[in-house]
């Protein structure tokens, strides 16, 4: 007696079929969630060199100025002690950049207060978006998305 364990071709063929299926509806929803994943580590990074500035202003007792210096190509973010740009400086990456860089001109006091409050909108290729607001008196900063 034979035993027919195993399965068939026509059920590997189907089986797989189906996979491919939900991998090609899957596949796009992927590279969405890679690129808000990486929006999201922008903003904490920006938000980070915020905040790295404002306690670099508090321990040199001194003033500092970080702005966003715009190409075509690229966004970086620049700390200035005086007129002298400090590195290192933050490059942001291809795909992610300031919708509005011009709001990206602070100077922090040697009390560690900025000069304005400002929102740094980010945004993505798939357009999705991200604010960072920092408070004008208190300096605190929160992220959010857009």
């Amino acid at each position: 007696m034979k035993s027919n364990k195993g399965f068939t071709l026509l059920e590997v063929i189907l089986c797989l079929a189906l996979l491919g299926i939900v991998f090609s509806l899957a596949l796009p929803q992927t590279s969405n969630f890679l690129w808000d994943w990486q929006l999201e580590i922008v903003a904490k990074e920006v938000a980070f060199q915020l905040r790295i500035t404002q306690m670099l202003c508090l321990r040199e007792n001194t003033t500092i100025k970080i702005i966003c210096l715009s190409t075509l190509e690229d966004q970086k973010i620049v700390r200035y002690l005086g007129l002298t740009p400090q590195k290192p400086y933050y490059q942001l990456p291809k795909g992610i950049r300031i919708i509005n860089p011009s709001t990206l001109n602070i100077t922090y006091y040697p009390k560690g207060t900025p000069s304005v409050g400002c929102t740094i909108r980010l945004e993505n290729p798939h357009k999705h978006r991200i604010e960072i607001v920092l408070s004008p008196v208190t300096g605190r900063i929160v992220i959010r998305p857009d």
